[in-house]
């Protein structure tokens, strides 16, 4: 992913928590952080768990649209 501490990687992780709880009204944001997100090897399985859960709420956009 990103080469961040520790204290911003608990942030962006409470920050997704959010977002998970509430993705139809921030679906854009959501759109847009997982267009930039890099997978690792380190963090696969946590985009693999938020991309299935924005996915079964259908706020995910096509990443070539």
């Amino acid at each position: 992913m990103w080469n961040i501490s520790k204290e911003a990687k608990d942030k962006f992780v409470k920050s997704h928590l959010i977002r998970y709880a509430n993705p139809k009204e921030l679906a854009a944001i959501i759109n847009r952080v997982l267009s930039k997100i890099k997978i690792t090897e380190e963090n696969e399985m946590m985009v693999h768990v938020y991309v299935n859960h924005f996915y079964k709420e259908g706020i995910l956009e096509n990443a070539n649209d």
